[in-house]
């Protein structure tokens, strides 16, 4: 899953390449599962955490 490649280049403090792949994450499962799965939900925060930095 891509929130998982996200979540590896995170621990490997790569947030732009973590923001990317939470990026195509979210757009994906936006689409697949809609807006309030927890997947979503979760790239989501992801999402908002890095734009915070």
């Amino acid at each position: 899953m891509l929130s998982n490649i996200g979540l590896a280049w995170y621990a490997l403090g790569d947030s732009r390449l973590a923001k990317e792949y939470f990026q195509q994450a979210y757009s994906i499962l936006r689409e697949f599962y809609g807006d309030e799965h927890p997947h979503t939900e979760t790239a989501k925060e992801w999402l908002n955490r890095l734009s915070v930095k």
